[in-house]
């Protein structure tokens, strides 16, 4: 198993995440490496992503899992770069013996923006505010969230704003609760300048990223 971290940036940022595993997946095709397949009587390719980027927000941590072990990680970085446009390029590669339980370990997921004016300190105490709450359209209707509990943290230094969402139950969007933020400060902020730019296993107080949690599985102190 070869897990890749990679990029999403640029025009392909606006491309679904369905529609990018379709491009990630010829990629793996076109770079020759034997890939194992599901069984049954529609089989599918052993290419596996971890959560669903929103679409218009770019990203410098997303984690593509390739069910294949004839290749090194490090080659297998190098034929897939080749093969993929420039937005989805790799950044890292590791190789494992099991496929890691990204998905269901990852659990808050850090998103950034470089803002056009200064935001409030003040808002770094969000994650405790039972009032504040995001509102958007969904399908026609407006949907009304609390923050509380989804929420994990707000660091605001100078003109960057970062916050941290949770996944699951707990998952918001994070453009709306930025924009929020953005709004109540009359700053203007522009989807794409949104970047996701680590994933987090939140274990008690502790913040474990997605790469460490990966050389753990490679180490054999997690499955």
């Amino acid at each position: 198993m070869i897990v890749i971290k990679h990029k999403k940036i640029g025009d392909v940022s606006y491309i679904s995440h369905i529609d990018s595993m379709r491009i990630m997946q010829r990629a793996v095709r076109r770079s020759g490496v034997g890939v194992r397949y599901s069984g049954g009587f529609n089989p599918h390719i052993g290419v596996y992503s971890t959560h669903p980027l929103p679409l218009g927000l770019q990203s410098v941590a997303e984690y593509l899992m390739v069910d294949c072990d004839d290749v090194s990680a490090n080659d297998f970085l190098e034929l897939y770069n080749k093969s993929v446009p420039s937005g989805l390029v790799g950044i890292s590669a590791i190789d494992l013996s099991a496929k890691p339980k990204l998905v269901a370990s990852v659990n808050v997921i850090e998103y950034q923006v470089d803002t056009k004016g200064v935001v409030s300190k003040e808002f770094e105490n969000l994650p405790n505010d039972e009032n504040f709450v995001i509102e958007y359209d969904k399908k026609g209707e407006v949907v009304t969230k609390h923050t509380l509990g989804g929420l994990y943290y707000v660091n605001v230094d100078v003109n960057r704003l970062t916050i941290g969402v949770g996944t699951g139950n707990n998952s918001l969007r994070p453009h709306e609760v930025i924009r929020k933020i953005c709004k109540e400060s009359m700053v203007d902020v522009c989807l794409n300048d949104i970047f996701r730019t680590c994933q987090y296993i939140k274990e008690s107080d502790n913040y474990l990223d997605a790469d460490s949690y990966l050389i753990e599985c490679k180490k054999g102190l997690r499955r």
